[in-house]
């Protein structure tokens, strides 16, 4: 669109203000564009630029694709998916085998995720643990809560909590493993 409107802009210039032969004689010549007709073809080409421009800037939104600029004006409350990933980024032996357990809002996040509705100003509860599979379990947990702002309304978003597990038993004990936990926000059409 862009391309196309530079290109209206130069042709009218072109035959607005180019050719300039004609300003020497009186009367114009028969066939061709008088002077007038150029600069009323340039004005014209100019004032359909500027329609073009003016129109893609008033952009209601009202497409169905769904694109975070004509998200933004959108009000609550809104509905998100909420999935969360457990990233391990450091073991100094503490354990191999590991379950994860997440919560948001007190519902438990499935591996599909969980549905949580949310308005500006509302507080979102986040729960994560991460518990070593072992004859003695290790547990590191978390929680936190976020405040849903009007910039959160209908935008994806991600929150990452840091979990620290402590080796309590055995030769091991006091080493640590950390797991970095993401929860991601999905707006849901």
């Amino acid at each position: 669109m862009v391309a196309f409107a530079w290109l209206v802009i130069i042709a009218g210039l072109i035959v607005g203000f180019g050719d300039r032969a004609d300003q020497k004689h009186e009367n114009p010549p028969v066939k061709g564009m008088t002077r007038i007709q150029k600069w009323s073809f340039g004005a014209a080409a100019i004032a359909a630029v500027y329609a073009i421009w003016v129109s893609s800037s008033l952009d209601d939104g009202s497409s169905t694709a769904y694109s975070p600029a004509s998200t933004k004006a959108r009000t609550g409350p809104c509905t998100y998916n909420v999935t969360v990933s457990f990233d391990e980024t450091y073991n100094d032996s503490v354990g191999s085998d590991w379950d994860f357990y997440a919560t948001v809002n007190g519902k438990t996040v499935t591996k599909s995720g969980v549905d949580v509705t949310c308005d500006v100003g509302d507080h979102v509860d986040l729960y994560a643990q991460c518990v070593e599979e072992d004859v003695y379990p290790d547990t590191g947990e978390d929680s936190s809560y976020i405040v849903i702002h009007k910039d959160d309304l209908w935008s994806s978003f991600t929150v990452t909590q840091d979990i620290i597990v402590t080796e309590d038993y055995g030769r091991y004990a006091g080493n640590t493993a950390e797991f970095a936990v993401t929860f991601t926000f999905e707006p849901v059409e």
